[in-house]
C-alpha cells in the first residue's frame, strides 16, 4: 500500500472500528443490546495509541499532539507496528464473541480482519514503491504541512519550523528504506525518475534558497499562515529567520541527499514495470 494512503486506510479504519462499536443500532430482528464498554476503550485505546505514534496522522485527524514532529518511517518503526498488531490480535480474544452484539461483532471482525492482513503482510514489507510519479513521503511530508500545519499561536509557527527541521531525518529515513529495496531487487520503473526529481527541485525554487521574486511553496505558506494570526510583528520576523535557516539547511540538506541518491538508483532500473519483476511477486499479488 502507498505510504500516505496506507495512513489515511488506517484513519479511517480505526474510526470506523470505534464507530461500529459505539453504535447502538440493531437490526429489527434483534433485541436492543447496548454496546461493549471493553470493547469500545479496547478500539478507541488502540486508535489513540496508533495516532500517538504517527503524529502527522494525529494532525490529520484534527489533534495537537506532538504537533512538531514527523512520522518515524523506519523499518523499527513499522516492525514495532505490526508487534503492537500481534499482541493486540491475542488481547481481542478475551472478549467472549457470542455475547457481543451485532455491531460489536461487526467491530471485532473488521479490527481482525485488519490484523491479521497487516501481519501476514510483513514478509511482504519491502514489496512496494516508496517513492513514485504519484505520491512518497517526499511530496507528502509538503503538501501535508501546507494542507494541515496550522498556524494559531507562536507555539504552532514553532511546531511548523520544528517539523520543517525534521525533513533532513526523515528523508534519510526514505533513503534507508530505498536502499534496502534496492538489494532485494525491488526498484521504481524507468519512468519514474524524471517526475520525482522535478517536484523535488521545485520544492528548492525560490526564496529562501536563492534570489527570486517568488518564494518557494513552504516559505510561501507560512509566511501566509503567520501573517494570518495576531503574532506581534517581532515574533513574526523572529520566526521567519528560524523558518528560513531551517529551508536553508536541514530541509534544502535532505532533499539534495535524496536527490544525489534517487539519481543514483535510476542507474539500476530498468522497463520491466510489473510485479512480476520483483522477487515473490506472484505471491504479493496474491496477497495484496
Amino acid at each position: 500500500m502507498k505510504m500516505m494512503s496506507k495512513y489515511a486506510f488506517h484513519l479511517t479504519l480505526i474510526a470506523s472500528l470505534f464507530l461500529f462499536a459505539c453504535s447502538s443500532n440493531t437490526s429489527t430482528n434483534e433485541a436492543i443490546q447496548p454496546p461493549s464498554t471493553e470493547l469500545v476503550n479496547f478500539l478507541d485505546d488502540y486508535f489513540k495509541d496508533y495516532l500517538s505514534r504517527h503524529p502527522m496522522l494525529a494532525t490529520k485527524a484534527g489533534i495537537k499532539d506532538n504537533y512538531g514532529l514527523l512520522d518515524d518511517i523506519s523499518d523499527a518503526s513499522q516492525l514495532n507496528e505490526i508487534s503492537v498488531l500481534k499482541q493486540k490480535l491475542k488481547d481481542i480474544k478475551k472478549f467472549d464473541f457470542e455475547t457481543l452484539s451485532n455491531e460489536d461483532q461487526l467491530s471485532y471482525k473488521v479490527f481482525e480482519h485488519y490484523a491479521n492482513s497487516e501481519i501476514s503482510g510483513e514478509k511482504f514489507l519491502y514489496h512496494n514503491y516508496p517513492v513514485n510519479q504519484f505520491n512518497g513521503i517526499q511530496t507528502a511530508v509538503p503538501a501535508f504541512l501546507i494542507d494541515h500545519q496550522q498556524i494559531v499561536t507562536v507555539s504552532d509557527a514553532q511546531a511548523y519550523v520544528s517539523r520543517v527541521k525534521g525533513v533532513e531525518q526523515l528523508l534519510s529515513q526514505l533513503i534507508n528504506n530505498l536502499k534496502k529495496r534496492a538489494e532485494l531487487g525491488i526498484i521504481a520503473p524507468q519512468f519514474v525518475y524524471d517526475k520525482v526529481a522535478n517536484v523535488c527541485h521545485n520544492l528548492l525554487e525560490g526564496l529562501p534558497f536563492e534570489e527570486s521574486s517568488q518564494k518557494s511553496p513552504i516559505y510561501n505558506d507560512f509566511i501566509i499562515k503567520l501573517d494570518k494570526t495576531d503574532i506581534s510583528q517581532r515574533k513574526k520576523n523572529k520566526l521567519v529567520s528560524e523558518m528560513e535557516e531551517a529551508l536553508n539547511n536541514e530541509f534544502k540538506n535532505g532533499y539534495n541527499a535524496f536527490l544525489a541518491y534517487w539519481a543514483m538508483l535510476e542507474n539500476k532500473t530498468t522497463e520491466n514495470n510489473g510485479v512480476w519483476n520483483i522477487p515473490n511477486g506472484k505471491e504479493y499479488y496474491i496477497h495484496a
